[in-house]
């Protein structure tokens, strides 16, 4: 996929993404509310002498949330392109305002309960339902984006987690423990919720794009149908000329020898096109006669094949695949009953070596009673089109390689800039692949010192040179990682040998260079430790 379209693709994502969580958003806020008056009406039944800082915090958080409430309904009049990213801000907004009511609460409910008087137990169990639901309702609304969840996450256990330290007895640190865990859980749980929106979201957007392409290429055939038929109208039109003609000659031989000449060589001309067409596209013309039961076939050379109906079709039906008959008998029945345009099908048909080739078949009743509607003639044309299936899926299967290698890959242009680059690629560099299309092969790694510079150069004068550069060395991009690189590249010629790309291979062995180097000390240590 090109870099327009990775980002084309993105960002109708990202805009799926907040038209999603705008309707989430208030479902959130509701919940949120409903969660704050159950606390209140289970701190009002059992802890009633100690009311007065909790009531007065969790009114205000329903009453905050309430007003948050009637945000989204605004956002939805402003879902325009040009209003993504305030759309955005105004959703983490909210996020964080409710996160850091959370946080208040829980502060006021682990302050307003004293320990002397109420078992630590409870206390404790109150403020995990609390924020163990919070983060539920986080987890259930707020996954589409990540971001949203952990402007929650972050100002609601934060409380708790400075509490660890502000109040380390011994009779809480099981709490504590079993807090931590569950964060450490939330956590997880929100990152592979949000990995699979992600995926689902992008999956859902390349399968509208394949079907409206799908669409586009099923309009595109029957426009060459179309076009196909013209020209057969046109050879038969040409053929009953010609007939006219030869009747003619009979009463004007002499006068209109040099008309046929000429009328028998453009014919000819005519003629020798349509059948190098359908050689070209391997199109093979054939008639059938419904009323005489006759099916006449047109090969590559131009020889007819008259064949008898029953039994021919008998012999195609049986050497259809199975999963493709059903279909075939559906769409001949319709279209001799007059309920479609065309007869249009593509099926599979088992060749005598006992192999199986697809094949195009397209036709149409030109001819039918008048009185009763029987379908009386028709015409179409065959066309082997195996190749082209399974030239896609080649393609498919190249594409799925490149996405799903355990390497990374990328492809350069002449001038050494990037223009295609595979997932691990980008993992390893840190870098999407919006930001790595167009740049130069070293851009996007650091080069203050003159050494780096200098070595970098070198693989460029290599490369430029040989047309090949393989070797393994530290290297630190901009984006942050510092990774022990393993590096393989080849130039990719044309015809005339000349270089048009490059292909580049990038392992990542900083783990494999550290164990080699743990394993190294362990040896001199071994060796120091003997003598």
């Amino acid at each position: 996929m090109s870099g327009l379209q990775e980002e084309y693709l993105q960002h109708q994502t990202k805009i799926e993404q907040l038209r999603l969580s705008i309707q989430y958003i208030r479902w959130y806020l509701v919940s949120l509310i409903l969660l704050c008056l159950i606390s209140a009406i289970i701190f009002f039944c059992y802890f009633t002498s100690y009311i007065t800082n909790f009531i007065w915090s969790i009114g205000f958080t329903i009453l905050t949330l309430t007003c948050l409430l009637f945000v989204p309904k605004l956002l939805t009049h402003y879902r325009d392109i040009h209003f993504i990213k305030k759309t955005d801000l105004v959703l983490q907004g909210i996020c964080l305002a409710s996160g850091i009511l959370m946080g208040i609460n829980i502060i006021v409910l682990h302050f307003s309960l004293p320990d002397t008087l109420i078992s630590v137990s409870d206390v404790h169990i109150l403020i995990a339902l609390f924020i163990t639901s919070a983060h539920i309702i986080g987890l259930t609304f707020l996954t589409q984006q990540p971001r949203y969840f952990y402007l929650l996450f972050i100002p609601s256990t934060v409380p708790l987690i400075i509490g660890q330290f502000t109040h380390s007895q011994i009779t809480q640190l099981p709490f504590y423990f079993a807090y931590n865990l569950a964060f450490v859980a939330t956590l997880l749980c929100a990152y592979a919720t949000q990995r699979n929106y992600q995926k689902i979201s992008q999956l859902l957007f390349k399968n509208k794009q394949l079907v409206q392409v799908a669409e586009q290429h099923t309009q595109w055939a029957e426009e060459l149908c179309v076009q196909l038929q013209q020209e057969v109208n046109k050879s038969k039109d040409i053929e009953a000329q010609l007939q006219f003609n030869n009747h003619l000659l009979e009463q004007k031989v002499r006068e209109r020898t040099y008309d046929l000449t000429k009328m028998n060589e453009r014919l000819e001309s005519h003629h020798h096109n349509l059948a190098f067409a359908h050689e070209t596209a391997g199109i093979r013309p054939w008639d059938w006669d419904i009323e005489k039961q006759k099916l006449e076939i047109t090969f590559f050379d131009q020889q007819k094949q008259t064949q008898n109906t029953p039994l021919h079709l008998k012999s195609i039906l049986e050497r259809i695949h199975p999963n493709d008959r059903k279909l075939f008998d559906e769409r001949l029945k319709e279209h001799l009953e007059g309920k479609s345009d065309h007869f249009n099908i593509t099926f599979r048909i088992l060749r005598r070596n006992g192999s199986w080739r697809w094949i195009h078949d397209v036709g149409r009743v030109i001819s039918r009673d008048p009185k009763t509607n029987k379908a009386l003639r028709m015409v179409g044309m065959t066309r082997d089109i195996h190749q082209e299936k399974k030239d896609q899926e080649h393609l498919r299967l190249s594409a799925i390689v490149l996405e799903q290698a355990a390497e990374g890959i990328f492809i350069l242009d002449e001038k050494l800039n990037y223009i295609e680059v595979n997932p691990y690629y980008e993992k390893l560099t840190g870098f999407s692949k919006s930001e790595l299309l167009s740049q130069q092969l070293f851009n996007i790694t650091i080069n203050q010192k003159l050494q780096q510079q200098q070595f970098h150069d070198s693989i460029t004068q290599q490369l430029l040179k040989t047309g090949e550069y393989m070797g393994q060395f530290d290297e630190k991009f901009t984006s942050g990682k510092s990774v022990y690189l393993w590096l393989h590249i080849n130039a990719v010629k044309d015809e005339y040998n000349q270089i048009i790309n490059y292909i580049g291979f990038a392992r990542d062995l900083t783990d494999q260079k550290r164990q080699e180097q743990h394993l190294s000390y362990l040896k001199n240590y071994d060796r120091q430790s003997k003598t």
